[in-house]
């Protein structure tokens, strides 16, 4: 059975294969990554981490990769680091999108049509393209 759509329709036979292939090539680079990533360094060098994948048995699993990242390297430091410039960069505009949302909705006021589009006009432009 291939499902409807929302509206009732069946979908199409194509549709389901396209979106089936393109999320096949959305996850083979991520794979790639995980596979390699438990890999000896040689192995990486010498063969490519399909060839890993079609002789699993033959293939030198390793956790040494993970061991060095985590032995090696300040990876609470940075972890905390992430944590703390994450949290705030998400929380904080959400936070200020509810208020303005709720303003937007249930007050009147002033100039409230002209500053929505400025803010959906500020949205669809990058702020790599704003700030050049």
């Amino acid at each position: 059975m291939m499902g409807t759509m929302k509206d009732g329709r069946p979908r199409s036979l194509t549709a389901i294969i396209t979106m089936v292939v393109l999320a096949l090539l959305w996850t083979v680079p991520t794979m790639g990554l995980l596979v390699t990533s438990f890999r000896s360094r040689e192995d990486v060098a010498a063969t490519g981490w399909w060839e890993a994948l079609a002789n699993p048995f033959d293939t030198a699993w390793t956790l040494a990769n993970y061991q060095g990242a985590i032995a090696n390297t300040s990876l609470g430091t940075s972890l905390l680091n992430s944590v703390v410039v994450a949290v705030p960069a998400t929380v904080l505009p959400i936070m200020f999108a509810a208020f303005a949302a709720y303003a937007f909705t249930f007050m009147k006021f002033p100039g409230k049509e002209l500053l929505f589009i400025a803010i959906v006009a500020v949205m669809v432009v990058p702020i790599q393209v704003a700030f050049q």
